[in-house]
């Protein structure tokens, strides 16, 4: 361990870098975000900012001034990294009709929020317009638990998720909503916790899924 970064009064829900790894933004259950400082092996905390509702995720792109966060009240709210402040015009009421579990920017158009909600319901929200683009349900699929993902493909192509009530991989067309692929992870899997779609493998891609009983696998 390098540093141990102490401040928050309850359990930490969501972690994620800032300003190319120089900072760290996170969320916990006691209603604060916090952007801790780093660079130089400072690790100090900078800002420390109150929130309505707790947020189980959050997300930025290197290049954004702005933290995404998804909260258990169904809300998305969006923040300036620069002042800190959050602008009450900014901020979507039920996106979902219970909480949203996780949220990421597409990798290549920051303007578009991929959320997942305990209403098993993904969906691409267009900030721009400030509704959703694209909402994502099967009848297998589950969203059971506040820490559950979803996951855009690195090229923005794609949306993957995994369902809680069962083993099955489920994977979106980004562009036309169309469902591209449905695979069943593992016979023995009772659900699946969370997913990861990375750069890297021998196809230029790595997929992941963990389960509730805390097996790993990684995919091709």
């Amino acid at each position: 361990m390098v540093h141990q970064l102490v401040g928050h009064l309850n359990k930490i829900t969501c972690v994620r870098f800032l300003n190319k790894e120089k900072e760290i933004v996170t969320v916990s259950a006691d209603r604060q975000m916090k952007i801790w400082d780093i660079s130089k092996q400072t690790y100090r905390q900078t800002t420390s900012i109150g929130l309505s509702s707790t947020a189980n995720s959050i997300d930025t792109n290197d290049d954004s001034s702005t933290i995404v966060s998804g909260h258990v009240d169904g809300r998305i709210c969006f923040w300036d990294v620069r002042t800190a402040k959050k602008n009450s015009n900014q901020q979507m009421k039920n996106v979902h009709e219970n909480a949203i579990t996780s949220v990421q920017l597409n990798p290549l158009e920051s303007s578009l929020v991929l959320s997942n909600g305990m209403d098993s319901r993904i969906k691409i929200i267009d900030i721009r317009m400030y509704r959703a683009v694209h909402t994502f349900s099967h009848p297998d699929f589950r969203t059971s638990y506040n820490w559950s993902s979803s996951v855009y493909s690195p090229d923005g192509a794609y949306v993957a998720s995994g369902s809680s009530s069962n083993g099955f991989i489920f994977v979106w067309d980004a562009k036309n909503g169309n469902l591209v692929q449905k695979v069943n992870s593992s016979a023995s899997c009772k659900g699946l916790c969370g997913v990861a779609w990375g750069r890297g493998g021998n196809n230029g891609q790595q997929f992941a899924t963990v389960d509730k009983s805390g097996s790993l696998i990684l995919w091709s």
